[in-house]
Order: structure tokens, then C-alpha cells, then sequence
């Protein structure tokens, strides 16, 4: 894949990346890292531009450790739901030999039951 070669211009400040991403995914980054620097140093906040950044960078990591703490749960919890159905594919196929075990014991049960009937039957006057 060919890298691009994109421009972004982030508060003012132009910065230049080589990526095989496509380019509308930083564009899309850029404007949101934008708006999120300008809401810094908006009136509300009045903070200077690196200071805006570092917040800025702050929540970025924040949301990331959010991310990574509910991919490692989720991890989790899906090697739990496999260990389950392991145990539970186990015990299916311990019923299934029980069922079979128990079919044939049924039927050596029915063939004396028959044949107790059978002598039964021959022994009556």
C-alpha cells in the first residue's frame, strides 16, 4: 500500500504526516483535536494553546486507559464465555455417552424382561 502524504493544520500550526491510513481518517482526527483544544482556550477556560494541548492530550490518554481497561475486560470475560462452552461441550458429550450407555442397558433390560415373559408364559398350565 502506498503511504500518503498529508498536510493537516491543527490551531494554526501545519503538520505533515506520511501514512498508508487514508487521509480523511487524520483529517478527521485534526478537526476533533481542534475543536477540542478551542474549547481550552475558549473564554470558558481562557487557557493558553499548550496548556489547551496538554488537557487536551490529558483526556485523549484518559479515554484511551478507559478503552484499554474495557477491551481487557471484555477479554476477559470472553475467555470466561469459552471456558464455559468448553465445559459445557465436555458435559454434552459425557450425556450423550451416559444416553447411549443407558439406551443399551434399556434394551439387554427389555430382550431378559421378554424373555422372562416368554418363560412365564410357557410355564403356565
Amino acid at each position: 500500500m502506498t503511504p500518503n502524504h498529508i498536510k493537516l493544520n491543527i490551531c494554526g500550526t501545519d503538520y505533515y504526516l506520511t501514512s498508508p491510513k487514508p487521509e480523511e481518517y487524520f483529517r478527521g482526527l485534526a478537526q476533533r483535536m481542534e475543536r477540542d483544544i478551542n474549547e481550552y482556550t475558549s473564554p470558558r477556560y481562557g487557557l493558553s494553546l499548550s496548556r489547551a494541548t496538554v488537557l487536551t492530550a490529558l483526556s485523549y490518554l484518559d479515554e484511551l486507559e478507559k478503552a484499554e481497561s474495557t477491551v481487557e475486560n471484555m477479554r476477559r470475560q470472553l475467555k470466561d464465555y469459552l471456558e464455559d462452552a468448553a465445559r459445557a461441550k465436555l458435559n454434552l458429550r459425557e450425556a450423550g455417552e451416559e444416553l447411549a450407555r443407558l439406551k443399551k442397558e434399556n434394551e439387554e433390560l427389555g430382550r431378559k424382561l421378554n424373555l422372562a415373559l416368554q418363560r412365564l408364559e410357557k410355564s403356565k398350565p
